[in-house]
């Protein structure tokens, strides 16, 4: 379900300062619908230099240049939204990003629990908060500065 708050919760890591500390690359790629595995690999590639990347010839071509920027470094890689369920493409990707140094790391969100299963490891699924909880929240946020002049809003 969308709206759960799963791109929030691996933004909240990817900038946390002991994942900062501790790892020697990270890189954010959004793959939403398109599962691309040259522009995950550009998207990758861009996102830990910081520049816009040069398109190479094909794939291979890219691959080999990430897997340069890779070898021996400790990395995170975020692949938000991902929604491919194909096994065979997973496997293909993540063969390019294997080069990474011990204690590498992929962190992927997703709608689907079968795209969490063929991408394996740990899973941990988000429920819905319920309506107080929400309202707890939005109450907080909204009366925290000002107190009951913001009630004004709400009249």
């Amino acid at each position: 379900m969308g709206g759960l708050g799963k791109t929030t919760v691996a933004q909240m890591v990817y900038k946390d300062d002991s994942i900062v500390r501790n790892f020697d690359l990270r890189a954010w790629v959004c793959v939403s619908d398109n599962f691309d595995i040259y522009k995950i690999l550009r998207d990758t590639a861009e996102s830990i230099t910081g520049n816009k990347y040069e398109n190479p010839s094909n794939v291979d071509v890219l691959a080999n240049q990430v897997k340069e920027m890779l070898i021996g470094k400790k990395y995170l890689l975020v692949l938000d939204d991902l929604g491919n369920e194909d096994v065979g493409d997973w496997e293909k990707l993540n063969s390019y990003l294997v080069h990474g140094g011990m204690g590498s790391k992929i962190l992927v969100t997703t709608r689907s629990q079968k795209v969490a299963s063929v991408v394996g490891g740990k899973s941990h699924d988000l429920e819905k908060l319920s309506d107080d909880i929400c309202w707890s929240i939005i109450e907080g946020k909204i009366l925290c500065r000002g107190g009951k002049e913001n009630e004004k809003y709400w009249n």
